[in-house]
């Protein structure tokens, strides 16, 4: 059986969440000034650079909800990942694409997000990736990014917010968005 983590955050506490067949107890923690978080005693430490860890405190702080994060730092990929400057935020149920308000809800999050320092997105089916990496957008369909302008193709417009659109291959400037 494949386990998936997720870091929940909540009133500025992180609580790890095991993802499965099977629920394990949280295990509650904080993050240090320098973004490292131990994720079980002596088995994982989670690395954010220094400006996604003051992007992420903002967003978290402006933010009207818990988030959950689903991904950050990997180590065997190349990108922002492995940088330490992405996190990949899971979307509410409520408005995975294809469920009413999904759109305003990520037009809202990336307007956030941007607020907070945040210049990439990623704006997959139940997941948003953000990173403080070079200002760029894409979407992706199975783990995989489409390409521009395949993007933009109806199959992904319950998903891209018309700002998105309406910009081509730019990230739209959302910070304005309450």
């Amino acid at each position: 059986m494949r386990w998936g983590w997720a870091i929940a955050l909540a009133l500025g506490t992180f609580a790890l969440v095991a993802l499965g067949r099977k629920q394990e107890p949280k295990m509650v923690y904080e993050l240090d000034d320098k973004g490292l978080v131990t994720l079980s005693p002596g088995v994982s430490v989670v690395t954010l650079s220094p400006d996604a860890m003051d992007a992420w405190r903002a967003l978290v702080k402006a933010w009207d909800s818990p988030l959950v994060v689903k991904d950050s730092y990997r180590t065997t990929t190349k990108g922002e990942h492995s940088k330490g400057n992405a996190l990949d935020v899971t979307i509410p149920l409520e408005y995975r694409a294809g469920k009413a308000g999904t759109i305003e809800w990520r037009r809202r999050f990336v307007g956030a997000a941007q607020r907070a320092g945040f210049t990439a997105f990623g704006l997959g089916y139940g997941t948003i990736h953000i990173d403080t990496g070079p200002a760029r957008w894409w979407t992706y369909k199975s783990g995989k990014d489409i390409g521009y302008p395949a993007k933009l193709e109806a199959e992904f417009s319950d998903r891209v917010p018309p700002e998105f659109a309406a910009g081509g291959n730019a990230v739209p400037d959302l910070t304005g968005v309450a």
